[in-house]
């Protein structure tokens, strides 16, 4: 495991890793990808919060120099803000370098729930920016299917299309509210 990597302090004997400790070793290696220099897409919610938070210290001890993050949620944004990390948006920087950030699912193809913590559009619009995207996720999020947690599936809505949504509502869901 990398240096620095924060473990429980029992011993490796009877070592028992909480889920927070998942997310956090699986944020940490992912970072590892992250060279001086990149524009990263910064993720939202409790496993890419581990990523934010090792991105801020690598940059205060200087083995990263030169990144700019974007945000997805305001929540990330004043996270990174915290931390120190230098932030831009899509109009100023509209090819990012890799994007890091977790799912709500994940199926045995590798489709992908996103969106559950309320931030479905920008995190499509900065991972659809990328060139690279990696995703973490910890043994809570892997289903057999999508939709297999039973949990909410996000659902993105846009006023401008508002007719369409209903068409196509009523077409599959009957016409029922």
């Amino acid at each position: 495991m990398e240096a620095g990597l924060p473990l429980p302090s029992s011993s490796l004997s009877q070592l028992i890793l909480t889920q927070d400790d998942l997310k956090k070793i699986a944020a940490y290696k992912a970072v590892e990808y992250i060279e001086s220099g990149m524009v990263l897409g910064l993720g939202t919610g409790s496993t890419a919060k581990h990523a934010v938070d090792r991105i801020g210290k690598l940059l205060r001890q200087g083995k990263l120099k030169d990144i700019v993050g974007i945000p997805t949620s305001k929540k990330t944004h004043e996270q990174a803000l915290s931390l120190g990390i230098p932030l831009s948006d899509l109009d100023s920087h509209p090819v990012v370098d890799l994007a890091i950030d977790g799912a709500d699912e994940v199926d045995p193809y590798l489709n992908l729930v996103k969106g559950r913590g309320g931030s479905l559009l920008r995190e499509k619009m900065v991972e659809g920016a990328c060139k690279k995207f990696v995703v973490i996720v910890d043994e809570s999020k892997l289903v057999n299917y999508i939709g297999g947690s039973g949990l909410a599936m996000p659902v993105e809505a846009s006023e401008s299309l508002s007719g369409i949504w209903l068409r196509c509502k009523a077409q599959n869901f009957g016409r029922k509210g």
